[in-house]
């Protein structure tokens, strides 16, 4: 009775065949077949872009500037695009959900026209989501790649976990080969799976980029936190959103230095200084040569040329570093900078700040690989983390890795010897 159930459950929900005479065990077609592979298609590309957008939350604002710029509207583009792919590959992973196990309980596969449907509009879906983040959010793809220098020993666990549970379908229609007198075919495929399947619990042994793999005691100390552009996210707009009339009666007959009166005022104390520079805006006298003017206008407060460095930030902003100390911090992009050149640094007197680091993903990673300071638009989110959202000791990690790797193996042989009897 639960077997007829599950089996009624399966068909009538993917193929609309709720009549047991519209139910069938035999061969499936090649259309269903064809919509089978675009539902894969559709599923791998919707958890692709669905993953590489939430991982790519550092930088959020950078996708919201765009899309402010490019269409005028103040809502969070960010957040919309991603709840739109959640809800795509919620969707995506049912279809597929309900397409293997037609597979399982020995179903041909059928998949109604109107699930046809929501086959191709997932498939279009996920083509679009990689377009968008390709031409509008392409620093995302870093971020995808980073990721796996803070997750990668997590993926293979749950890889392991999900190969164990698909190898029941997968010696199953390996089995249902060779009863079909098949065997070469059968004997290809399987050498195939059980070498994909060794190479995958093998994967911890090519971990070699996982700062947040070492022994408790060596943990580096928390890196010191330092705003950026004033704390965006406290306060978007780089001010404060409301003062107290006393406030404003203090500060109203304030002005502003300019940049020169600034270097003048720290150059007898031989101190460095980081600039962020914002280019001006289209229709400005000073559009085209905005760094060669802000360049001049250092060099005349007497700072040399050879104290001086810049480097492009997000195109429309440049930063400036005044380097004069033997002991001094540089300041990089934390995407696509290597973990090994912090501690390098730290060999020549050189402190490494790492930019723009907005989640604390990014903040454990560079804790553990010891970076001495971070910037941050959120201030109060990065000071509160007291400790590395996780840590292994080796010992540890290689614990874990072979009880998932043993057990896993274990169940897999048995199932094969199952389905072969």
């Amino acid at each position: 009775m639960s077997n007829h159930c599950c089996i009624t459950c399966v068909t009538s929900s993917l193929g609309c065949r709720w009549n047991v005479a519209h139910r069938s065990t035999s061969h499936t077609t090649l259309m269903e077949w064809i919509f089978f592979i675009f539902l894969v298609l559709a599923f791998i590309l919707d958890m692709t872009a669905m993953y590489v957008w939430i991982v790519a939350e550092n930088n959020s604002q950078n996708f919201n500037w765009r899309m402010w710029n490019k269409t005028g509207s103040l809502i969070d583009a960010y957040i919309s695009f991603l709840g739109v792919c959640i809800f795509v590959f919620i969707v995506a992973s049912i279809l597929t959900i309900l397409a293997v196990c037609h597979f399982v309980i020995k179903q041909k596969l059928y998949i109604h026209w109107l699930n046809k449907i929501l086959v191709l509009l997932c498939l279009s879906c996920g083509i679009v989501f990689i377009i968008v983040i390709d031409v509008y959010f392409s620093e995302a793809w870093t971020h995808a790649s980073l990721s796996l220098s803070f997750l990668a020993p997590f993926y293979q666990i749950v890889a392991v976990i999900l190969v164990t549970f698909l190898s029941w379908p997968a010696s199953g229609a390996l089995a249902r080969l060779w009863g079909r007198g098949q065997e070469i075919g059968c004997i290809i495929l399987t050498l195939l799976y059980w070498i994909g399947l060794i190479i995958l619990y093998l994967l911890p042994l090519a971990i070699k980029n996982c700062p947040c793999i070492l022994e408790n005691d060596a943990l580096p100390l928390k890196p010191h936190i330092y705003a950026n552009r004033g704390a965006e996210e406290t306060d978007p707009h780089g001010s404060v959103s409301s003062l107290s009339t006393a406030m404003i009666d203090i500060y109203s007959n304030q002005t502003i230095p300019t940049l020169t009166e600034v270097l003048y005022v720290i150059n007898p104390y031989n101190m460095s200084i980081l600039l962020d520079v914002k280019q001006p805006t289209a229709g400005h006298p000073y559009d085209n040569d905005w760094i060669y003017i802000t360049l001049q206008a250092i060099y005349s407060t007497g700072v040399s040329e050879n104290e001086v460095v810049y480097w492009d930030n997000d195109g429309d902003h440049v930063n400036i570093a005044i380097r004069r100390q033997s002991s001094y911090r540089i300041t990089n992009e934390y995407v696509g900078y290597p973990f090994d050149s912090i501690s390098v640094n730290w060999q020549h007197n050189i402190s490494t700040n790492i930019l723009s680091v907005n989640t604390n993903w990014i903040l454990s990673l560079y804790w553990c690989a010891g970076a001495p300071s971070v910037t941050t638009n959120g201030c109060q989110r990065s000071t509160a983390l007291e400790a590395p959202l996780w840590i292994l000791s080796p010992s540890q990690y290689l614990t874990i890795w072979l009880i998932f790797d043993f057990v896993s193996l274990f169940w897999v042989i048995v199932i094969f010897i199952i389905q072969f009897r």
